[in-house]
């Protein structure tokens, strides 16, 4: 039986401890505050976020315990796979359409990662980290999951204004 390469431990590249308190307290400053924890950093993670505005994803991702890179839809698995090989976490910007979604589980799916859903609700002026899961052999399963997560932020209208 051969060894399933995408299951090996990785070694995170972790981030200074106090850039991550640094942000946290830059953001309470600003009046948000944070619900969740973020993932062990020894998974690889495919964190699929809804921000309303650019400056969110970039926060969130200094907010992760290891460095992180953010992809777009166009991304490959090559690209995911050498970020995860390297230690870091992957971080995809959604509008929550079923054909992100999808792409997200698949990518998830055939590289071995987790998914950690993160959603800014800017109504209440929170950030929402989701627990870590595993994607199953059911797609669509999976993308209605993770849709209805994200179904009441995107029905804050108010985000995009």
């Amino acid at each position: 039986m051969t060894a399933n390469k995408t299951r090996e431990a990785i070694q995170p590249r972790h981030r200074a401890g106090w850039t991550k308190w640094l942000v946290f307290r830059a953001l309470e400053l600003r009046g948000w505050r944070m619900r969740g924890r973020f993932p062990k950093p020894f998974w690889r993670t495919l964190v699929v976020m809804h921000a309303p505005h650019p400056w969110q994803v970039s926060w969130a991702k200094w907010l992760y315990p290891v460095e992180s890179i953010r992809v777009d839809q166009h991304c490959d698995e090559p690209v995911l796979m050498e970020a995860w090989s390297a230690g870091k976490c992957v971080v995809f910007q959604t509008d929550g359409s079923p054909t992100q979604l999808g792409q997200a589980q698949a990518w998830a799916k055939s590289c071995g990662a987790r998914v950690t859903l993160c959603a800014w609700e800017s109504k209440r002026q929170f950030f929402h980290v989701h627990a870590p899961f595993k994607p199953s052999k059911h797609e669509e399963r999976d993308v209605h999951y993770m849709s209805r997560y994200f179904k009441y932020f995107l029905q804050n209208l108010s985000d995009y204004e």
